[in-house]
């Protein structure tokens, strides 16, 4: 006994090699010295080596099935080795020998805390305070699970506690300013931050969560930096290596936010966040296909993850396959009814599907789930858009209006009211919110051309010219800018530039029935009318319902003298929505 009394005091003054002479000695005089063995277990579990110390705390079990001290050194041993049924398990049986031990519920409540049994934990916490145990840890441990319950303001008190009982905790000022910044006091929360930071200079996690609260004030240099500052100390943490990616995506650094998530997954394969947040990158980089290939990923991880669907679904949208999005998307909504963007993307879906009406109806659920909310303007730009093809051009400048009333700064929203000015014939109109649309972005080559458009309409035939030639510097394999352009140079009367921007444009799309109507405008001009009629008759034969061709073709008619059917053309354009038909029949129709 005397060895083993005189091990387990040299445990205590860390004299470990001493120790284990000791309780070696104590086992080869008593083989069924329990206490000797449990003593070895320890010295194990202090020199690392966990797994060596479950057999002398088995063995020590197996000696004595009631020490309690034993079963809870195998624990802690346990939890080291992230076993942690296996620890809750014997921190189990301390309870069933020591039921008033406090301690012993404190254990149970971090293994289950570990095991993710939040509201267990909470029990078992609860009932260690409840025993009188007043420790700051265990306070901090209680608001962490608390946080994990969503019971922010009871989290936040916990962490409260505990500093009271040690001012010194950076841990409790660490979760406090985290949970201060999820009821979004951000002010609060930094300053907690930045004492969890004095306190204990290398505690990563408080780097973490000050970057999290410095990007919701906006200070995305300041985030960076802890954020790279909690990586520098802890640099296989892979949540941190998430967060960061995630600043970057929204600090608009594609290439950069790439990296980090790609790095996250590096270091947890079975992160499915990691994968949808990659996906979601890689939109932004134009990598559609690469995109699908994460959000696939993600899916195979956690089928039950809306947001993937949804992501997923929006992608396919930009990979024209709208029927394959629309299945993704019924799935997500399927998952989460109340699931905002997914019946946005759907009705997009449907938009391109030509279901205007379904849209709309998708576009009415999104705002009725967050009618005022900045994130999900785009479902009033969106619901605009269709409106405008279903010819209520009411209610779709009224959807534009209230887009730019949440968001001033949406492109999309001045850009489609441009254009749905363009079918209203208002010009003007049009030309504004164009130009609004460039001063907020100067690169979009849709818009230039659609800018062209509105001024070959207002006969500023100069200013289509350049407004065209600008739309196809910046995307030289796009089509109608130069349909457009060739309009403006045969009303110039550059009718061989004409032809060399319609040549170029059917190499670029040899479907194109604007190219073929411009074409048959040209060749009229040059008093071709055999090939101007053929021109046209091409542009009405890829599409049916191409109301201008219909148009062109009976001018044309009419102009060599054939009123009959000219006028029958112009009223098949005029039936095909074509408002110019309207006023050209009340001239030459009688």
């Amino acid at each position: 006994m005397a060895y083993s009394n005189r091990g387990t005091a040299k445990i205590s003054i860390k004299d470990e090699p001493g120790a284990t002479q000791d309780l070696h000695k104590a086992i080869e005089l008593n083989p069924k010295s329990a206490v000797a063995y449990n003593g070895l277990g320890l010295v194990k579990m202090k020199r690392g080596n966990y797994a060596g110390s479950l057999e002398d705390l088995g063995k020590a079990i197996e000696i004595d099935p009631e020490d309690a001290t034993a079963y809870r050194n195998r624990g802690v041993a346990k939890i080291e080795l992230k076993d942690y049924t296996g620890a809750l398990q014997d921190y189990n049986k301390v309870v069933a020998i020591r039921p008033d031990n406090p301690k012993a519920y404190h254990d149970c409540g971090y293994a289950k805390y570990l095991l993710k049994d939040y509201a267990g934990a909470l029990q078992d916490l609860t009932k260690a305070i409840d025993l009188k145990l007043q420790k700051s840890d265990l306070y901090c441990l209680r608001g962490a699970t608390k946080a994990n319950l969503k019971d922010d303001v009871g989290a936040i008190d916990d962490f409260s506690k505990a500093i009271l009982l040690d001012a010194r905790n950076a841990e409790a000022y660490s979760n406090r300013g985290a949970e201060k910044r999820e009821l979004k006091d951000f002010e609060g929360a930094l300053r907690d931050l930045n004492t969890a930071i004095e306190l204990d200079p290398k505690r990563a996690m408080a780097y973490n969560n000050r970057a999290l609260t410095k990007a919701d004030l906006k200070d995305y240099s300041g985030a960076l930096q802890d954020e790279n500052k909690a990586i520098e100390l802890d640099p296989e943490d892979e949540q941190y290596h998430y967060k960061r990616g995630q600043l970057k995506y929204d600090m608009k650094d594609w290439p950069g936010a790439l990296q980090d998530f790609s790095r996250a997954m590096e270091l947890r394969p079975e992160y499915s966040d990691v994968y949808n947040a990659r996906g979601a990158t890689m939109v932004k980089l134009n990598d559609y296909a690469g995109a699908v290939q994460s959000f696939d990923k993600a899916i195979e991880m956690d089928s039950k993850n809306a947001e993937s669907y949804s992501n997923r679904g929006a992608t396919k949208i930009m990979l024209k396959d709208p029927a394959g999005a629309i299945q993704d998307i019924n799935k997500a909504i399927e998952l989460d009814a109340s699931y905002v963007m997914a019946y946005n993307n759907r009705g997009k879906a449907k938009d391109d599907l030509e279901d205007y009406s379904g849209a709309i109806r998708d576009f009415d659920k999104a705002i009725e789930l967050e009618p005022k909310n900045p994130a999900y303007v785009s479902a009033y730009n969106n619901r605009g858009h269709a409106k405008g093809k279903l010819h209520d051009y009411a209610g779709a400048l009224q959807d534009y209006r209230m887009a730019l009333e949440l968001d001033s700064s949406l492109v999309e929203a001045y850009s489609g009211r441009g254009y749905l000015k363009l079918q209203m014939n208002d010009f003007d109109g049009a030309i504004l919110d164009f130009h609004k649309a460039l001063d907020l972005n100067p690169r979009l080559d849709g818009v230039y051309n659609n800018l062209g458009y509105a001024k070959l309409k207002l006969k500023d035939y100069t200013g289509a010219l350049q407004d065209c030639s600008k739309a196809i510097e910046l995307n030289p394999k796009d089509a109608y800018p130069y349909n457009n352009r060739a309009d403006a140079k045969c009303e110039l009367g550059d009718y061989t530039g004409a032809l060399l921007d319609c040549s170029t444009s059917l190499e670029l799309d040899a479907k194109n029935e604007y190219a073929y109507n411009v074409l048959g405008k040209i060749r009229s001009k040059r008093k071709e009318y055999t090939e101007a009629m053929s021109a046209f008759n091409k542009a009405i034969e890829l599409n049916p319902k191409f109301a201008e061709g219909y148009r062109s073709r009976g001018l044309e008619k009419i102009a060599r003298g054939d009123r009959t059917q000219g006028c029958s053309d112009l009223r098949k354009a005029m039936e095909l929505g074509d408002s110019t038909s309207d006023v050209l029949i009340k001239q030459y129709c009688k």
